[in-house]
């Protein structure tokens, strides 16, 4: 069994998922596909496991992401203002995913679950 090593530190990656979701659902109306609200969902379940160095996967491939998009976003500021702000909220997930204690203490658990 999965514990809560830190409550607070699972509050937050809970929260991260969270926004991950309903980002995936604001670009869906915006004209996304849907993979990404299944794709923030299963970020959203590993988040929640708190299964060791998932915090480093989940904030690098965010950071990936967001480095990806950030020429074309900041080529026309004026109509990617929406993805530049979800950018800045991106980096900081990332940012509180590597490097909050409570956080960091909730990412604790053994891959391998003993009896």
């Amino acid at each position: 069994m999965l514990d809560t090593n830190n409550e607070r530190g699972r509050a937050y990656a809970l929260i991260i998922g969270i926004y991950f979701i309903v980002k995936a659902i604001v670009n869906k109306i915006l004209g996304d596909d849907t993979g990404n609200i299944i794709y923030a969902t299963l970020e959203t379940i590993v988040l929640f496991t708190g299964l060791q160095y998932v915090n480093f996967v989940v904030a690098g491939v965010t950071a990936f992401v967001v480095l990806y998009y950030l020429k074309g976003n900041l080529s026309a500021p004026i109509d990617n203002f929406i993805y530049i702000i979800e950018g800045v909220i991106d980096i900081f997930c990332a940012y509180v995913l590597l490097f909050n204690v409570n956080v960091k203490e909730h990412f604790t658990n053994k891959w391998v679950i003993k009896k």
